[in-house]
This record gives C-alpha cells, structure tokens and sequence, in this order.
C-alpha cells in the first residue's frame, strides 16, 4: 500500500491517479481519525481521472464502525460524489467492478 499522505506522494498525484484509472483501480479514503487520507485535493482529482474510491474506517473494533459517518463527511470536503465511491453501489455493481479489475489482471499478466 501507498501511504498518501506523505509530502512526495504530493508530487506524483497525477502519475499515481492516471495509473490507477489505467489500471482500474479503486483508492481508498480512509476514513479513520487517526489517518484520514486521501484529502480533498486528492479526491477532486481522483473524481476527475475517472478513479473509483472506498471509503474505510480502518475498524479494529465493532467501536470504530462508527467512523464512517465522519468519513462520509470528510469526503464530501472533496467533493465526492456517491457514484464514484464503490461500496455504495449495489452488490452487481461491485462485482461487475471486481470482473473487470481481474480481466484487467488476466491481460496484462500474459502480455
């Protein structure tokens, strides 16, 4: 994992979020106090490459479920919209999203 909130990983924003779009790969908000990361900077410019995001409390206990309202609040700092946050599509959505990220692996692990 890519810790983003690390001042360099500033510098390689765009480099990281094109090969997450390519790649069709989801970023995670974590969403937990301690963390909260990506930012909002991060998330309009994942929003704007087409990346999809997950929002995580990064749970240890049933205590820190809690955490998610707060995240959804967070989120919304960047401006994200519902659509591009994968666990609130529904169950088919997911897994039409899982099908392709591993059709996505499957080509590029024989090319």
């Amino acid at each position: 994992m890519i810790h983003l909130r690390l001042p360099e990983r500033d510098q390689e924003r765009e480099k990281i979020l094109d090969q997450a779009a390519k790649t069709g790969t989801a970023l995670e908000i974590n969403v937990s106090p301690q963390r909260m990361d990506l930012d909002e900077q991060w998330i309009r410019s994942a929003q704007d490459k087409g990346v999809t995001l997950v929002l995580a409390t990064n749970s240890h206990s049933l205590v820190d479920l809690k955490n998610m309202q707060l995240g959804a609040g967070f989120a919304r700092r960047g401006w994200c919209r519902t659509a591009s946050v994968l666990n609130t599509q529904s169950w088919t959505s997911i897994q039409a999203f899982v099908a392709r990220k591993q059709a996505l692996v499957s080509r590029s692990l024989k090319a």
